[in-house]
C-alpha cells in the first residue's frame, strides 16, 4: 500500500517501514511482544529511542515467572533459559529473605529443598543494562523483526486506509503497520493520549537504585534480601 505523506512531502524518506505491527519501545514487554510474533511469523518494526544496551533503573531481579516466559520465547524449550543461565553478568538466586523490623528473618526457598549441585536456580540477579541487552541480542537474530534504535517516536496518525503512521520530531514518517503496540513504560505518551491512562498520585510509589562494591555478609545462596525498617514502612530496602 502507499504510504501517506505527511505534512510536508519533500521531507519523506525514499521507503517507509511497513509492517504487520510497530512496537514503540524495545525493553523486555516489546522486545517479548517481537520475538513471540516472530515465532508466529508475523513481521514487527521495533522501535526505541536508545541503542542497546542502555540503562534502566530496576530492582534486577528476575523471577521464576521471567524463566517461564523465556521458555515460551523460546518455543517450550529450554533454550533461552540456557543462554541466560551462560551469562557471565548474571547470579543465580535460591530464594527470598524477609528480615522483618524486630530483626527477624524467614526465608523462602523459591523451591523447597533445592540442591544447587543438581537443579537449575529458579531466579537471577542481573541488572536490566544486561538483561535488556539480552533480550534485544535474541531480536537482532530474527530475520521478521527489524529493530530501529536510536529512533524516537514522536507523533502518530490514523491514515485512511486504517493504518498507524509514526513519525519523527521533524515529521518525517517512519513506519506503517497495521497493529501499535505502546510498550515505552509507565509513562507512556501514546498511552496516556490516545489509550487515556493516567497515573494515579494517590497510588504512586518510587524506588531508588544504587550499587555497591566491597559488600561483605551477603546470602551464600543469593537469597534476595528485602528488609522492613521501622522508618521506611510500608517501604523497604532490598539487596
Amino acid at each position: 500500500m502507499t504510504p501517506s505523506r505527511p505534512d510536508n512531502p519533500a521531507t519523506e524518506p525514499d521507503s517507509v517501514s511497513t509492517a504487520d505491527v510497530a512496537i514503540i519501545g524495545a525493553g523486555p514487554g516489546g522486545a517479548a511482544t517481537a520475538l513471540h510474533l516472530a515465532r508466529a511469523g508475523i513481521k514487527s518494526v521495533l522501535l526505541d529511542k536508545a541503542a542497546f544496551p542502555r540503562d534502566k533503573v530496576c530492582g534486577d531481579a528476575l523471577s521464576g515467572k521471567v524463566i517461564s516466559e523465556l521458555r515460551r520465547l523460546g518455543g517450550d524449550t529450554d533454550a533461552l533459559p540456557a543462554l541466560l543461565r551462560a551469562e557471565a553478568r548474571q547470579v543465580p538466586s535460591w530464594g527470598i529473605a524477609f528480615i522483618a523490623p524486630n530483626g527477624e528473618t524467614l526465608r523462602v526457598p523459591f523451591k523447597p529443598g533445592f540442591d544447587k549441585a543438581a537443579d537449575y536456580a529458579p531466579g537471577h540477579l542481573m541488572r536490566r543494562f544486561d538483561f535488556d541487552d539480552f533480550l534485544v541480542r535474541q531480536v537482532r537474530a530474527q530475520p521478521l523483526i527489524e529493530l530501529r534504535e536510536n529512533t524516537e517516536v514522536a507523533s502518530w496518525e490514523r491514515a485512511p486506509d486504517g493504518y498507524w503512521v509514526l513519525f519523527d520530531k521533524v515529521k518525517r514518517p517512519l513506519v506503517r503497520a497495521r497493529l501499535l503496540v505502546a510498550a515505552d513504560g509507565a509513562q507512556s505518551r501514546f498511552g496516556r493520549i490516545v489509550g487515556g491512562h493516567t497515573l494515579e498520585p494517590d497510588h504512586h510509589c518510587a524506588g531508588l537504585r544504587a550499587y555497591y562494591r566491597g559488600v561483605g555478609g551477603l546470602d551464600p545462596d543469593n537469597f534476595i534480601e528485602l528488609h522492613f525498617l521501622p522508618d521506611f514502612l510500608p517501604g523497604y530496602l532490598w539487596i
